[in-house]
């Protein structure tokens, strides 16, 4: 288990789930854009990360194609948004 890990679990702070580790052609994480872990809808994403030890050290995402289709406009194209964390 990475820093990061131990971290998130020592802060009870959920993270998402790992639905596989190794090395993949392209046509393997399309096909991973399934039914997501969460829900019974498709995915919409994949997160990669490479991380070395403890730490990041690259990350993409994988887009399912019909996600990408109702976009309005991509994120990119619009303004900056702050995040926020709201507490119950």
């Amino acid at each position: 288990m990475n820093l990061r890990d131990s971290l998130c679990d020592k802060l009870s702070i959920a993270q998402v789930p790992v639905i596989a580790r190794g090395h993949f052609f392209f046509e393997e994480l399309v096909s991973l854009l399934s039914t997501s872990a969460l829900t019974d809808q498709a995915t919409e994403d994949i997160y990669l990360r490479w991380d070395s030890g403890d730490w990041l050290v690259r990350r993409a995402k994988v887009v399912h194609p019909k996600f990408l289709r109702s976009l309005n406009a991509h994120w990119s194209r619009r303004g900056i948004e702050a995040n926020s964390l709201q507490l119950n």
